[in-house]
């Protein structure tokens, strides 16, 4: 399947956090968010955060359907809180996940439309600009996320108490 458009693949996909990095965030927050986190739960949460991106040409949904990135502009609804908030009703942790990935967005050179069809963009100046795809920003965030989360997984395989998080945190599950 082809990259279709005005602008390169690599120019596009630089604008993109990598998937990788959504998929760690993610995981992440489905870790911190649960006393005891849970396969459904955290399933739910990793699917939120790769989620926003189907409307990518260059995503894992978007290269296999690529109905969907034709139907869709990418970073229009999919990218939005009116997205998280009826997918927080249906399905909190799916809406968790989609947090995550527009959280790590606003960092990204690109923004998003938090409110669209409004034109409003957020982002971070001078520190959106530091943080291209695949960029040192991006992998390093992907990086210390994946240790984490591995970290994580080792100990619930081990049963040992998770890492860096006290016993009786906040949690939203």
């Amino acid at each position: 399947i082809g990259f279709s458009g005005t602008c390169s693949k690599t120019a596009f996909a630089k604008h993109l956090l990598k998937g990788s990095t959504h998929l760690a965030a993610g995981l992440v927050a489905a870790v911190v968010l649960q006393t005891e986190p849970t396969l459904v739960v955290t399933t739910g949460v990793a699917i939120g955060a790769l989620l926003p991106d189907i409307d990518s040409s260059t995503s894992l949904v978007g290269r296999y359907i690529p109905v969907i990135p034709s139907v869709l502009k990418h970073r229009t609804i999919t990218h939005t809180f009116w997205l998280a908030a009826v997918l927080a009703v249906i399905c909190p942790p799916i809406a968790v996940g989609v947090m995550t990935h527009l959280i790590l967005d606003v960092l990204n050179p690109e923004g998003l439309h938090p409110f669209w069809p409004v034109k409003w963009k957020l982002r971070i100046p001078g520190i959106s600009y530091l943080m291209p795809s695949g960029g040192l920003v991006d992998r390093l965030i992907g990086a210390v996320c994946w240790i984490y989360v591995l970290w994580t997984g080792l100990c619930i395989a081990t049963q040992h108490p998770l890492p860096l998080l006290p016993a009786n945190r906040f949690t939203i599950w």
